[in-house]
């Protein structure tokens, strides 16, 4: 397991590996920034050497507090754009996880998506998403108005496959995502809200 873990990291390192001790130091830093100006820094300070889970909970954490997006932001997304360049599989995780934050912080930069869409459709990395982050980026593209139909079409039809095992909330996002941004097939949106009422029904005494 460790070789593995140390092939994906000097596989998107490139030629400095980092070492494990390094990858749990940099996890365990990440809770404690306040700003947008300690996550710069540190971009900044270990450019080249950002682990995808590091840069995932980074984004987790700016939009999960909300975080004022100030004159720090800016540079931050453009650190973004660079790190997930050369994401694939391995890290579909983080790819969704930094996709749902931005989205989630109202992020709506065009080269940003771009790329993200590019990821998904053209690389075909939305195969690997299941079906609560495809719900869950619906919500993200939704909020800011981005991805292209065909996008929208394969993360509705992988809600529709598995709706049966959805939690309420992932339900919830994907209906409101399809109804307000008019994208949504009827007939799906019809299914995923039955069973939201059959979830809430399954809760009572």
């Amino acid at each position: 397991m460790l070789k593995i873990g140390s092939f994906l990291r000097r596989f998107y390192f490139g030629a400095r590996d980092l070492a494990m001790w390094q990858h749990d130091m940099m996890v365990s830093m990440v809770p404690n920034f306040i700003n947008c100006r300690q996550h710069l820094d540190f971009l900044n300070t270990n450019e080249g050497q950002i682990p995808p889970k590091v840069l995932g909970d980074m984004m987790t954490q700016i939009a999960g507090f909300e975080l004022d997006l100030d004159e720090y932001w800016p540079d931050i997304c453009k650190h973004v754009k660079k790190i997930i360049f050369d994401y694939d599989r391995h890290v579909i995780t983080e790819l969704y996880r930094v996709t749902r934050a931005m989205g989630q912080v109202g992020e709506g930069n065009q080269e940003f998506w771009d790329l993200i869409e590019k990821k998904f459709m053209k690389d075909g990395l939305v195969r690997y998403l299941n079906e609560a982050e495809a719900a869950k980026l619906l919500w993200a593209m939704c909020k800011v108005g981005r991805g292209s139909d065909a996008l929208w079409k394969r993360l509705e039809n992988e809600v529709a496959r598995h709706y049966v095992t959805m939690e309420t909330e992932d339900l919830n996002e994907a209906i409101y995502a399809l109804e307000v941004s008019g994208k949504g097939d009827p007939n799906v949106v019809l299914k995923l809200k039955s069973r939201v009422q059959a979830n809430e029904l399954a809760l009572l005494p």
